[in-house]
C-alpha cells in the first residue's frame, strides 16, 4: 500500500466517499489562482465541530490524516450523527498541498512500489537530519542534500491544470535565488505567503517592516536545514504579507468567515486544526500580551481550552504545549471558539515525508493514524460536554475525588510543576500550577518561621502509580488487608488531581514522615494553610465525613478563597460540595 498521496489521489478518495454519510457541500472560497477550499460535512447533531488540514502544505501528513479519517468514518459511522455535524476543511491550502505533491512525485512516482516509496522517507528524513547537524556545527547556508534529491522537477510533466501556479511559484523561487529542489520544503500558498503568520498583527510583521527600511534578510533560523530561506519575500515559508498594510489571502478570510459563519449559526463546540509535527496538542493559554482576537477571551475560556487538550493529549500520548503569542491564524481561530486545538501530527521533525516511515523503528505513521482517531473520538465528546457545563462546573479547584466520586479524565492536571523530589527514588514531586506556585510560597515562609524543614513528600499520582502503592502495602509483610483503610483505590485518590500535597519534616537532618500532628511545623499548616489556599483535608473527628482516618500530613489546594470559607465553617471539603453546590444545582 502506498502511504505517500498526491492531491489528485486524496481528491480520489474523497470522491468515493460514501455521499449518503459525508456530504460534499458548497466550497468555503476559492484560492488566488482558482483552486476551490472544499468543505465535507457529517452527521446532523445540534453540535458542531471543525477540522482542518494542511494550513502548511509541507505538513503533507496532517492532509493524508484527515482524508483516511473521513474514509474511515464514512465506512464505519463510528461518531453519532445525531449528536454531532463535522465539518472537514481538508485542504485549507489547496496551492501549496499541489505544489509539494508535484515536487515528490520528481522522485516518488505514483503508484510506485511501497518498499521503493519507504526508502525515498527514509533516505529523506536521513539527509535532512544531516543537514541539521551542518547547520548546527558549521553554520551550512549551501546546498542542502534533502532538497538536492528534487533537483530533476520538471514543469512539462505536470497536469496543465496546474502550470499556471507552478509556474508562479518557480518565479518566486528564481527571484529568491532558491534551487528548485526548495519545492519539497513549500509550505506557503501559491503566492508565497505563510498562510498561518498571514494575520494583522504581529511580531513578524514589525520585524519585516524593519528589515525592509533596512535593506536587510531575515533567514529563518541559523539551526535548521531550511536556513537559506528569507522572510523578507515571498518564498518557500514564513513570509507573512506581500505588502503593508497587511493583504489578507484569501484562504484566510475564506476560513475565518466560515468558523464565524458556523458560530454565529449553530452550537460551535470546537475545533481540531492538524499541523505536523512533533506530537504536540497545543491549547491557549493566557499570554502577557493583550489578545486582539477577542477582548472577552478569559480564564474560562482558558480551563474549557485546557481540559479539551488534556483529553487529545491523554488518548494520543502527546504532550501539551501552549502558544506563547496570539499572533497567529491558529489562536485566532482558538479565540473565537474556545474548545479549539492544534495538533503537531508525529514525532519526527523532517516534514514532509518523515512521517510516512512505516517500518522498523520508524513505524510512524500507523501510530498517526490509530492515536490522533481514537483522540478524535473522545475529545469531541468533551468539547460537547465543557461547551454545554454548567456554570459551577468552573470551579476546577474545588473538584471533588473521594471513595464515591472516582476522577473524570477531564479533572486531570496538565500543568504540572515540581516542588520536590520523592526521598526514596528520586523521582519529581508535582503539583498542579497554580497550587504549586502557592505551596512554594506557604513553604518558604514556613521554612523562615522553624528550625526543621517542611518538604514535599507525595504529589501528583497517575493511576498506574496508585495501583504500584496499593499493591506494596496489600503485601502481607506490609499491611495486608488492612491496606484498603488507608490508600485509596486507583481513581479515588486526591493525589490524581494534582491538588494535594503530603508534606515531611527534615529534623536533624534526617527524613520523617511518621507524623502525628503535634509537630509544630504541622500545627501551623494545619492553622495557616488556609492563607496560601489549602485546606487540611482529612481532619480529626471527620472521618465518617471524608472516608479516611486523620492525616496530618495531607493538604489540598482549593483556592484562597474557598479555604477561608471552609476553615471559618470548619467544613470538609464534602460537607461544603453538599451544603453549597448541591443545592445550587437544585
Amino acid at each position: 500500500m502506498n502511504l505517500v498521496l498526491d492531491y489528485e489521489q486524496m481528491n480520489d478518495i474523497l470522491e468515493k466517499l460514501n455521499k449518503k454519510v459525508i456530504k460534499k457541500e458548497e466550497p468555503i472560497g476559492y484560492t488566488t489562482f482558482g483552486f476551490p477550499i472544499d468543505h465535507y460535512t457529517y452527521g446532523h447533531g445540534n453540535d458542531h465541530v471543525i477540522l482542518t488540514a494542511g494550513t502548511h502544505a509541507v505538513e503533507l501528513i496532517s492532509n493524508v490524516f484527515l482524508i483516511k479519517f473521513m474514509e474511515k468514518l464514512s465506512k464505519e459511522k463510528f461518531i453519532d450523527e445525531s449528536k454531532y455535524t463535522l465539518h472537514f476543511i481538508p485542504f485549507v491550502n489547496p496551492e501549496g498541498t499541489i505544489v509539494v505533491t508535484n515536487a515528490i512525485r520528481s522522485v516518488i512516482p505514483k503508484n510506485d512500489n511501497p518498499e521503493h516509496e519507504q526508502l525515498i522517507c527514509l533516505q529523506y528524513y536521513l539527509n535532512s537530519k544531516l543537514e541539521d547537524d551542518y547547520v548546527r556545527d558549521f553554520q551550512d547556508r549551501d546546498i542542502k542534500t534533502h532538497q538536492h534529491m528534487f533537483r530533476h522537477f520538471d514543469i512539462d510533466k505536470i497536469d496543465d491544470k496546474y502550470k499556471q501556479l507552478m509556474n508562479n511559484v518557480l518565479k518566486i523561487l528564481k527571484e529568491q535565488d532558491l534551487s528548485v529542489g526548495s519545492l519539497i520544503n513549500w509550505a506557503s500558498n501559491g503566492n508565497g505567503i505563510d498562510l498561518n503568520s498571514n494575520i494583522e498583527y504581529g511580531v513578524a510583521l514589525e520585524e519585516i517592516k524593519e528589515a525592509l527600511k533596512e535593506g536587510k534578510k531575515i533567514y529563518n533560523s541559523k539551526m535548521t536545514r531550511i536556513n537559506t530561506l528569507d522572510k523578507t519575500k515571498p518564498g518557500v515559508l514564513g513570509c507573512p504579507t506581500v505588502s503593508f498594510p497587511v493583504k489578507i489571502e484569501p484562504e484566510n478570510v475564506a476560513l475565518f468567515d466560515f468558523y464565524k459563519n458556523i458560530k454565529e449559526k449553530y452550537d460551535l463546540v470546537g475545533s481540531l486544526i492538524y499541523h505536523s509535527c512533533g506530537d504536540i496538542v497545543y491549547y491557549q493559554d493566557t499570554m502577557v500580551e493583550e489578545n486582539p482576537w477577542n477582548k472577552e477571551f478569559g480564564e474560562k475560556d482558558i480551563g474549557v481550552n485546557r481540559k479539551v487538550a488534556a483529553k487529545y493529549a491523554a488518548i494520543a500520548n502527546y504532550q501539551v504545549g501552549t502558544p506563547t503569542t496570539y499572533t497567529t491564524m491558529d489562536a485566532k481561530l482558538k479565540s473565537i471558539v474556545p474548545g479549539t486545538l492544534l495538533v503537531e501530527l508525529g514525532g519526527i521533525r523532517s516534514t514532509p515525508l518523515s512521517q510516512f516511515l512505516n517500518f522498523s523503528t520508524f513505524n510512524i505513521y500507523p501510530k498517526i493514524m490509530r492515536k490522533n482517531t481514537e483522540a478524535i473520538v473522545e475529545t469531541i465528546k468533551v468539547m460537547s460536554s465543557q461547551y454545554h457545563k454548567d456554570d459551577l462546573e468552573d470551579f476546577n479547584y474545588m473538584v471533588l475525588v473521594n471513595k464515591d466520586n472516582p476522577i473524570k479524565e477531564v479533572d486531570m492536571p496538565i500543568d504540572l510543576i515540581m516542588v520536590g523530589r520523592n526521598n526514596s527514588d528520586g523521582e519529581p514531586i508535582k503539583l498542579e500550577k497554580e497550587a504549586a506556585i502557592w505551596f512554594k510560597l506557604m513553604q518558604k515562609e514556613a521554612n523562615q518561621i522553624f528550625t526543621n524543614r517542611i518538604i514535599a513528600d507525595s504529589g501528583y499520582r497517575t493511576i498506574e502509580k496508585q495501583q504500584e502503592i496499593l499493591d506494596f502495602y496489600l503485601k502481607p509483610e506490609e499491611r495486608g488487608e488492612e491496606a484498603y483503610n488507608m490508600v485509596a483505590l486507583p481513581g479515588l485518590s486526591e493525589h490524581h488531581t494534582g491538588l494535594a500535597i503530603d508534606v515531611a519534616l527534615i529534623q536533624n537532618g534526617k527524613y520523617n514522615d511518621d507524623l502525628t500532628g503535634e509537630e509544630e511545623e504541622l500545627q501551623w499548616l494545619a492553622k495557616n494553610s488556609y492563607k496560601y489556599g489549602f485546606v487540611l483535608r482529612y481532619p480529626k473527628d471527620k472521618e465518617s465525613v471524608t472516608g479516611y482516618s486523620y492525616e496530618p500530613w495531607h493538604f489540598r489546594y482549593v483556592g484562597r478563597e474557598l479555604a477561608k470559607k471552609i476553615v471559618d465553617e470548619n467544613l470538609t471539603l464534602e460537607e461544603y460540595y453538599n451544603l453549597n453546590v448541591k443545592k445550587m444545582i437544585k
